[in-house]
């Protein structure tokens, strides 16, 4: 399980971090499963801080739970970026309509040479054929798909912590996780008069 950045959630830079937030979010990137009182443990705060803390981020829309599925491990291991651009109809009206599909994982809108691109999950090579001319180029105002098939992934995941997830002005060294955690039990040690 992974905490993410929740869609249709509340606006980005709506919610702040601080050190106690991130330290948290960053355990729960090594184990989405750890619990509420394993965290407060790590990072010298009660229980309910935890549970108030999560609560306020996942309101927030800085996090979510969710479970990530290895789409080749239940059968759909074709791996499809297409890039299609958009004619005569609104381009959000084509992407709700692609983003309801079945195989479909993502959508988004882009500047460039096109103006929707999407991942789509699929099982085979005919699957994909079909999918490309029966399913998407079909859609009103798809005016032309390049397809580009994912022959190797070398990095999928959601790890990603934007600077930090947005530390303070100090520049941490080494793993900007561990710096969280071990400034927060520093700072724990210190307010309890003990050594970290």
């Amino acid at each position: 399980m992974e905490r993410l950045v929740r869609q249709g959630s509340a606006p980005f830079g709506s919610i702040t971090l601080d050190d106690l937030d991130r330290a948290i979010l960053l355990l729960l990137r090594e184990d989405g499963r750890r619990s509420n009182a394993d965290i407060a443990r790590e990072v010298g705060v009660s229980q309910p801080t935890v549970r108030q803390r999560l609560d306020r981020i996942l309101r927030g829309g800085a996090a979510y739970v969710t479970v990530r599925v290895n789409p080749a491990a239940i059968g759909f291991p074709i791996d499809v970026i297409l890039n299609l651009r958009v004619s005569g109809r609104d381009v959000r009206e084509v992407g709700e309509e692609i983003s309801a599909l079945e195989h479909v994982s993502y959508v988004g809108y882009t500047i460039g040479s096109c103006d929707i691109q999407v991942e789509a999950f699929l099982r085979d090579n005919d699957h994909l054929f079909r999918f490309v001319t029966e399913v998407i180029t079909p859609i009103e105002g798809v005016a032309s798909v390049e397809t580009f098939l994912v022959m190797r992934t070398e990095k999928f995941n959601y790890r990603w912590e934007g600077e930090a997830l947005g530390s303070t002005d100090e520049t941490p060294t080494g793993d900007p996780g561990e710096y969280a955690v071990r400034r927060l039990a520093r700072e724990s040690a210190a307010s309890r008069g003990a050594e970290p």
